[in-house]
């Protein structure tokens, strides 16, 4: 039987503290899921959502009448699986004749971990761009993000 000695304590003790680190470090994720209420002309609409460097990770319009203009009703949920939590995520709102989106109640709410980090509507002009942070899910979340969909 080997001996338990000074040096091999040091190395068991760094050893799990390098591991014990290592799963601390390991960035938390979210799930996120948009929805967006268009009631009227949601062929008018369009909405991206971008993470905190700017990538495009979601693309969103009426598959039916996608930026086309036409007065239909539409809405969706769309769970973009687990997000790394981070602070600056982004939605761009889109309206082809810039005079807001139409219809009692049309707006997009996003929800994080289960809460609900955006309720907004796009006010009028040809876009506007809201924040929101992703947080809350902690290891619940174990599916992996869905990069840059585009529903149509």
């Amino acid at each position: 039987m080997k001996n338990f000695t000074f040096l091999n304590c040091k190395t068991f003790l760094l050893s799990a503290l390098l591991f014990f680190t290592t799963l601390l470090s390991v960035a938390q994720t979210s799930e996120v899921i948009v929805t967006v209420n268009w009631p009227a002309w949601s062929g008018e609409n369009y909405l991206r959502v971008y993470d905190p460097s700017g990538t495009t990770l979601l693309n969103l319009c009426n598959p039916a009448s996608c930026y086309t203009g036409t007065n239909t009703s539409y809405n969706t949920s769309v769970n973009m699986g687990c997000l790394t939590d981070a602070n600056n995520y982004s939605i761009r709102m889109y309206d082809r004749y810039g005079d807001q989106w139409n219809g009692t109640g049309a707006n997009v709410t996003i929800t994080s971990g289960g809460n609900v980090v955006l309720s907004t509507n796009h006010g009028g002009g040809a876009s506007s761009t809201a924040n929101f942070d992703v947080y809350g899910g902690g290891s619940a979340c174990v599916s992996g993000p869905s990069r840059n969909r585009y529903i149509r």
